[in-house]
């Protein structure tokens, strides 16, 4: 539904589109407007995480008026004036980042945000409260601008064997890869494998075919995965999405870590908690360090950017006691 204002004479015109100035990770830059209910309604229709199915396009690409800065896109991704960027091939981290201030600019109290949490030692669910606007940002480093910019692919190094890996910085459209291999391999959740599998679009000495790279991969030691998601995440960009909770109630008072809930309540008013009310500032859990990069927990396949959590696959997260 377009705004219109009213004139002296009494005649309800259409006005221009109220916009606001929006920078992303990479850089790219856009003239957004809020939220209409069309795109809540898009949302309701999708499934219950933001990025399947198209869910992040559904909203922001309704909102997005015009380019200002194409950042470090080409002109085949991204170009400047109102025509939409292609969805599929941005970065995770910008389509994430545009998907939750939206919500922060678009809500009288979209900055704070209210979710519930099950407790993975009680099974109980309380409520837990955060701001929005206090999750870290990993900006895109200038020599992966030009990377992207040269349309160069990134490269790293195994760790145990030196053996070269060229890999491409996360995206939608790996997920359709993601997906047909889980769905030939009769699974339902993405790993941790199957993301970085899509990524490393070349391996040295390996066929370029995803299941061969998926194949690799598995027999690879912990350290070397490990330490190959830590060089795909550093040569990328995102909001950090994985946080730190403790269970309120006074018998258990377990420390979990969650990832952000993208689907579609995240864009409801504030509610009620399904049990306790949320701890309240001073209380809570100190998540300074807490936090796990949206690109290495991808949604993978199915879910988007969360876990997969733009946006996820969680590997850390073990419960402690608070």
């Amino acid at each position: 539904m377009d705004t219109y204002r009213q004139t002296q004479g009494g005649i309800f015109v259409q006005a221009p589109p109220v916009t606001f100035k929006l920078e992303l990770p990479s850089g790219l830059t856009a003239a957004m407007r809020k939220i209409k209910g069309a795109e809540l309604n898009a949302l309701a229709q999708a499934s219950d995480e933001a990025a399947n199915e198209g869910g992040f396009g559904a909203i922001i690409g309704p909102c997005w008026v015009e380019t200002l800065d194409t950042g470090p896109y080409t002109s085949n991704i991204v170009c400047l004036g109102s025509d939409k960027p292609n969805w599929n091939r941005l970065l995770k981290g910008d389509l994430l980042y545009a998907f939750v201030h939206l919500r922060r600019l678009s809500m009288p109290d979209g900055d704070t945000y209210d979710f519930d949490v099950q407790c993975e030692e009680c099974k109980d669910t309380y409520g837990w409260t955060l701001k929005l606007s206090n999750l870290p940002v990993q900006k895109l480093s200038d020599e992966s601008k030009k990377r992207m910019q040269a349309q160069k692919r990134f490269e790293a190094r195994l760790l145990s064997d030196n053996r070269r890996i060229a890999f491409d910085l996360q995206t939608v459209a790996q997920e359709e890869e993601i997906a047909k291999l889980m769905k030939q391999q009769k699974r339902e959740r993405a790993t941790l494998i199957d993301v970085l599998a899509a990524q490393a679009v070349e391996i040295e000495g390996i066929n370029p075919d995803i299941r061969a790279r998926w194949r690799f991969l598995t027999d690879l030691d912990m350290d070397d995965l490990l330490d190959l998601q830590s060089k795909f995440e550093e040569a990328d960009c995102g909001l950090d999405t994985a946080i730190k909770t403790r269970c309120t109630k006074t018998k258990c008072r377990w420390v979990q870590e969650v990832n952000l809930p993208l689907g579609k309540r995240f864009f409801s008013r504030r509610r009620k908690f399904s049990t306790d009310e949320p701890e309240k500032p001073e209380e809570a859990v100190d998540i300074s360090d807490s936090y796990v990069r949206v690109s290495a927990e991808s949604p993978a396949s199915t879910s988007g950017l969360s876990a997969p959590n733009s946006g996820g696959i969680n590997t850390a997260g073990a419960g402690t006691e608070g």
